[in-house]
């Protein structure tokens, strides 16, 4: 009992995992994990890595398991209000039900390895049952091995002996497995107060045995590995992935991927494109154990995931979107600059950063080391952005001062020409996002409820989803609306044209989800051209998209003179003189004339 090491520990349901089993040939752990609407079998290693779900059901109540690693099959028992002794593979595919009759409120099961029978026992009819081996996908009927018994609960077995434990009697006894054996049984261990379960250890109730998973190192998989109870195509085993996707028999990041933000970590899914998205694994771990995490969004060309944290540890990050880990790179700080940034935008072109500051009510942008920053734009409450460089256009949300009023700006992508494009019917616009394909922005009212989109003049506009609750942040993917609701704690979709169709992509999550991306090269086109390409737009400093025309700015500190210079903000010039890049004033008449009148060539 020393060495106890924590394997299962974060993902567990209210109700807890209810039953567990070992397969010592390919040396992974099975268990059921019960939360209160819905049941999963669960698979890993067992040392707790590469964890999946296999199973799933609303209406399935799994709850003891035992595996069978030889003959390949692993079985649970329902005692919801259908009860039943259920059979499937080890991928948790090819679901068959064994046992319907004669069960009642069956509590715990095992398979007596000498020749594979399945026992259980009944805490309501008070007895133990078997049912004989089969590879048939027949109900099969139960035989009476021993009734009468007070409380019967946990069961095992060991060569020709039954063993089980009685809560009422706090006793452990020990009778023949042999069906109808009506003599008395032994009490091996008496006046044990809270019996559950029990088991015997022995390697007779583990024989030595190879499978395809047990040989050729995990049959050569890089992560799960399932051997099979009967041949398919022509295969014995399959690899499978608890995070990524299968590449031959190696898991790798997947190239588009859903990823969403809790408050305390950094998640991922993988797209739902058809029926078969229920086998699909989590393209990446959870990245957790991270503060007040809000804003997310990528460089898909140089694989960076970048996320937003408010206080009380403020910071702008990146994460390896390859092999995301808490190892990150902070970009910039709290202890750099006071802030408090929530939403961010990637402008891909142009590398840049924007951010939505809600400390110093602005917008900022700035070069993805940090340096470069610039004070786009002032906003009374800002909240989510989004960008269009190809366009030149960027778009943010201002909840107004008392979070009554929202409204939707779109400026250039320098800030400039400031335009509400909505400022009605609009309370706190959470959630913005661009669809590039049909030039629509798509937003969230948490307040009201409600998901709408319009063009970007704010014309156009429509209401698509109300049964929502308090939806948050919101991507578009091909003909899919995602979004996050920080009430139901889930991710959902629905078709972007009406908002049919809605469906759940994940269910109940511990933390409330906040922003969502969809990480995608479609989502960063490359433009056909950009009026910054040439020299900067001859700009001194940093060159904007400003609806296709150069627009220069400068770092904060300094301000744009003549359009295209930058100068301290402090330094100012009388009307009829221009001002020098390094702050000194000279007479209008002396500029353009060939001769270096400033001294710094400006």
């Amino acid at each position: 009992g020393t060495d106890r090491q924590h394997i299962i520990k974060d993902g567990i349901g209210k109700n807890g995992i209810r039953g567990i089993a070992v397969d010592w040939i390919a040396n992974n752990l099975y268990f059921t994990n019960v939360f209160p609407h819905e049941t999963y079998i669960e698979v890993c290693w067992d040392d707790g890595n590469y964890r999946k779900v296999i199973y799933s059901s609303t209406t399935d109540n799994p709850r003891e398991i035992a595996v069978n690693p030889i003959k390949k099959y692993i079985y649970w028992l329902d005692y919801g209000q259908q009860p039943k002794l259920v059979r499937n593979w080890l991928n948790g595919k090819n679901r068959t039900t064994l046992v319907t009759s004669n069960i009642s409120n069956p509590r715990d099961l095992t398979i007596d390895m000498t020749n594979h029978d399945i026992y259980w026992v009944d805490s309501q009819l008070d007895a133990i049952y078997k049912v004989a081996f089969t590879d048939e996908n027949s109900p099969q009927k139960p035989q009476l091995v021993r009734d009468h018994l007070p409380n019967p609960k946990g069961l095992a077995l060991l060569n020709s002996d039954i063993f089980w434990v009685d809560r009422n009697l706090r006793n452990i006894y020990r009778s023949s497995k042999v069906p109808g054996h009506t003599g008395q049984p032994d009490v091996i261990k008496s006046d044990l107060a809270d019996l559950r379960d029990i088991v015997i250890f022995d390697e007779n109730n583990q024989p030595r045995s190879n499978s395809p998973c047990s040989l050729a190192g995990n049959g050569y998989c890089n992560q799960l590995c399932f051997s099979f109870p009967v041949s398919q195509n022509g295969y014995d085993y399959e690899c499978a992935c608890a995070t990524g996707v299968l590449k031959g028999k190696a898991c790798s990041t997947s190239d588009t991927y859903i990823v969403y933000s809790t408050r305390s970590e950094i998640r991922s899914e993988a797209i739902p494109y058809n029926d078969s998205y229920s086998d699909s694994a989590a393209p990446f771990n959870p990245i957790v154990n991270m503060t007040n995490v809000v804003g997310v969004d990528f460089d898909y060309e140089d694989n960076k995931l970048f996320f937003t944290q408010i206080r009380p540890q403020p910071l702008i990050g990146w994460m390896d979107a390859r092999k995301p880990s808490i190892n990150y790179t902070t970009i910039l700080s709290d202890s750099d600059r006071r802030m408090n940034p929530e939403g961010i935008a990637f402008d891909w072109v142009h590398k840049r950063i924007y951010w939505t500051d809600s400390r110093n009510n602005s917008i900022y942008s700035m070069k993805t080391d940090g340096s470069q920053i610039i004070d786009m734009v002032r906003v009374e409450r800002p909240r989510a952005i989004a960008l269009a460089p190809c366009k030149g256009y960027m778009f943010f949300t201002d909840w107004g001062r008392f979070g009554e009023s929202g409204k939707i700006y779109r400026a250039t992508m320098a800030g400039t020409y400031k335009v509400a494009i909505i400022e009605r019917n609009l309370t706190q616009p959470s959630g913005l996002t661009i669809d590039y394909e049909d030039e629509m922005l798509y937003f969230t009212d948490a307040v009201r409820e409600t998901i709408e989109r319009c063009d970007f003049n704010g014309t156009r506009r429509r209401l698509l989803v109300s049964a929502t609750i308090y939806p948050f942040a919101v991507t578009i993917d091909g003909d899919f609306l995602y979004w996050t609701d920080l009430q139901l704690r889930g991710l959902f979709r629905a078709e972007k044209h009406t908002g049919f169709n809605m469906e759940e992509v994940v269910k109940r999550l511990e933390n409330s989800p906040r922003d969502i991306q969809i990480y995608s090269p479609k989502k960063q086109d490359k433009c056909p051209g950009s009026p910054c390409d040439i020299n900067k737009g001859g700009c001194a400093d940093e060159c904007f998209n400003s609806n296709g025309k150069a627009e220069c700015k400068c770092t904060t500190g300094h301000s744009v003179n003549e359009g295209k210079m930058c100068v301290n903000d402090t330094v100012t010039c009388e009307e009829n003189k221009f001002h020098c890049g390094n702050g000194k004033c000279i007479s209008r008449l002396w500029t353009c004339d060939g001769a270096d009148d400033c001294g710094d060539n400006s």
